[in-house]
């Protein structure tokens, strides 16, 4: 039985993806291990590790601009333009910029206007 489970743990290493910092999480194939398999095949066999396949709409609302967020942060010098108060921390330079971002609040204005 120990053999077995070490074989399978061993295996599925071949298929999940490996983490690396944020800076290269885009370079990460999540169907790692299944690239001899035809794409629509590989997407089914992958969605087995996947937690679920869509997010709810604010849900992903909040993802899109939490990792916007963050991106800006985390950046290491790829940006054309540096993130203003960002040796002040990731709350307080997001808290002094979000004001100007018209994404978060394209909600309010709309419930403001009536429609």
């Amino acid at each position: 039985m120990f053999e077995k489970i070490t074989f399978l743990v061993k295996e599925s290493w071949k298929t999940i993806a490996p983490f690396w910092p944020l800076k290269n999480l885009v370079a990460v194939n999540p169907l790692k291990g299944l690239e001899d398999l035809p794409i629509e095949e590989a997407l089914i066999k992958g969605a087995v590790f996947f937690q679920q396949t869509e997010m709810p709409a604010p849900i992903e609302l909040i993802n899109l601009q939490t990792i916007k967020w963050l991106q800006v942060f985390f950046d290491e010098g790829q940006a054309t333009i540096s993130m203003p108060f960002r040796s002040q921390g990731l709350y307080i330079a997001w808290k002094k910029l979000a004001y100007f971002d018209f994404q978060i609040h394209e909600g309010n204005q709309k419930k403001s206007n009536g429609y």
